[in-house]
């Protein structure tokens, strides 16, 4: 990509370009994204552009957060993510009073499951196959156990900040 040695692989920067590509397109095209940022609309496609004269050209962390924030999805924030070897999840929004016993249950169950259905897929051969995770949906649904983990994971923040409020800490 350019003379200087890169860390990461000429394929990691163009992903980078192409989520770039998308979320100009989740904020109605180069226009539109424009408006909403600090940048021009020829930077931005610059920043998205695959071509040889663009090849240095990227989104600053400012405008990836404008953009991202018009889109409402973190197209290029999960990119880096995965590039970091980090998955994103949206965190949930906690309320007062949470029902505690209600969320171990939630926990128990999208955990339970997850592991009932690797249990069947593993009884056969002792292996997880791709066509196994496709058709058991194992990916949405571990997705869907860490997601209730997440809320957990919330809701135990909450409690110890209000926890530390109360001690005047």
């Amino acid at each position: 990509m350019s003379s200087f040695s890169r860390r990461l692989s000429r394929a990691t920067y163009l992903r980078l370009k192409a989520a770039a590509r998308d979320l100009y397109d989740l904020t109605g095209g180069l226009e539109r994204a424009a408006a909403q940022t600090r940048v021009a609309k020829t930077r931005l496609q610059a920043a998205g552009s695959c071509a040889p004269d663009h090849e240095d050209a990227f989104l600053a962390a400012d405008v990836i957060a404008d953009l991202e924030q018009a889109a409402g999805v973190p197209v290029v924030t999960r990119e880096l993510a995965h590039i970091a070897g980090y998955e994103l999840f949206r965190l949930p929004v906690v309320g007062d009073g949470n029902k505690w016993v209600a969320l171990l249950g939630e926990v128990s169950r999208e955990a339970g499951e997850v592991i009932a259905v690797l249990a069947d897929a593993l009884q056969d051969d002792g292996a997880v196959t791709a066509k196994e995770v496709k058709t058991l949906h194992l990916i949405d649904q571990t997705d869907d156990a860490l997601r209730v983990l997440v809320k957990l994971r919330e809701a135990l923040v909450a409690a110890s900040e209000e926890a530390a409020k109360g001690e005047g800490t």
